[in-house]
């Protein structure tokens, strides 16, 4: 499924998942200030910092991103008064196994955000909303959905793989052309334009110089894959930048802090979008592992010495039964599934 809203953004969390979060004012005002590009430089390492320190924290943020309402509608059809709402969402947030998230008389900004989400925490029966009133577009698949096909505002044309989540400023975009890939994998055919196209992933930045490229980020990977033109990829932090021309990658990666230019030697890199895969020599192995993620269908290979048994052949078939049966029959090994979960045995 493909959410994609503007002008209200929400995050729903139950008290039970809340316990695991560092849970304050701040970072939640730097969150929505994020999700409105108004979040100052400093404030955006910090934030950045706040959501790598361990994964609860990095579900926090993903949840304001997860799903997209029409509040307009949603506050219309409430009728209800913010204030009684405002004293039963406090009552009900108490949680007597856990230490107590006291929620205060709204003061400031975030709260006064955090008063009208008390409304449609009444009418909707639901335990947690913030909500943002933002001129942010959030672009979003879920783990089982198909690949999307998008249209920015500037004719760009974006495909998104499941479980991605991508984000530009409406207001500010055919100005600035500035897109924001938040976790997942995308497709973009640049359409010129006077703007340089701009790709945010949080330590890095890619810039087209009119192009067709592939961005995987993942887990604390940043993979840039280049099939026509020229691509900058830089590292904010210390400005250092290299170029990208077709047949070569950009990697980034977290941890080390380092950026560097690889020979794509991943032939299958778009196979995602066209299921055209060509492997030459391969062990099963990678090759189940390549069309478990294409396909979003697990895949398993049975013992070790199958694993290491090299597969060569083309394969594109918009399913992958079709695909699993050559690659059996060229292989002499059998094929079975169980519970949605495909296995190859040896025979």
């Amino acid at each position: 499924m493909l959410v994609c809203c503007s002008s209200h953004t929400y995050l729903h969390a139950n008290t039970a998942a809340m316990k695991e979060f560092d849970i304050n004012e701040e970072i939640y005002g730097m969150i929505i200030d994020d999700m409105d590009q108004s979040i100052t430089p400093e404030h955006k390492e910090v934030l950045e910092q706040w959501r790598k320190a361990n994964p609860g924290n990095e579900k926090t943020y993903q949840d304001f991103l997860h799903v997209q309402l029409n509040l307009d509608k949603l506050f219309k059809s409430a009728g209800t008064n913010s204030d009684s709402s405002w004293i039963d969402l406090d009552k009900k947030l108490v949680d007597k196994n856990a230490p107590v998230l006291k929620v205060q008389k709204p003061k400031s900004r975030i709260f006064e955000v955090l008063k009208i989400a008390a409304v449609l925490f009444i009418s909707l029966g639901v335990s947690y909303y913030f909500i943002n009133k933002t001129q942010t577009v959030i672009i979003q698949t879920e783990a089982d959905s198909k690949t999307a096909n998008v249209t920015l505002p500037d004719g760009t044309l974006l495909t998104v793989n499941a479980s991605t989540t991508v984000k530009y400023n409406k207001n500010s975009f055919l100005k600035d052309r500035k897109l924001e890939l938040i976790n997942g994998e995308i497709f973009i055919d640049v359409n010129p334009g006077k703007a340089q196209f701009r790709v945010a992933m949080g330590d890095v930045e890619a810039k087209d110089i009119g192009t067709k490229f592939n961005i995987l980020r993942e887990n604390k990977l940043v993979s840039v894959t280049v099939e026509q033109g020229i691509v900058a990829l830089k590292q904010i932090s210390t400005n250092q930048e290299v170029t990208l021309v077709p047949g070569k990658a950009g990697i980034y990666t977290q941890d080390g802090k380092q950026l560097q230019v690889i020979a794509n030697k991943n032939v299958n890199y778009k196979s995602w979008i066209n299921k055209t895969f060509i492997f030459r020599e391969t062990p099963l192995a990678e090759v189940a592992a390549q069309l478990e993620k294409a396909y979003r269908t697990k895949v398993e290979v049975k013992g070790e010495r199958l694993k290491r048994r090299n597969f060569s052949g083309r394969l594109n078939y918009p399913g992958i039964e079709p695909a699993l049966a050559v690659i059996s029959e060229s292989l002499q090994c059998k094929m079975t599934k169980s519970n949605g979960v495909y296995v190859f045995h040896d025979n």
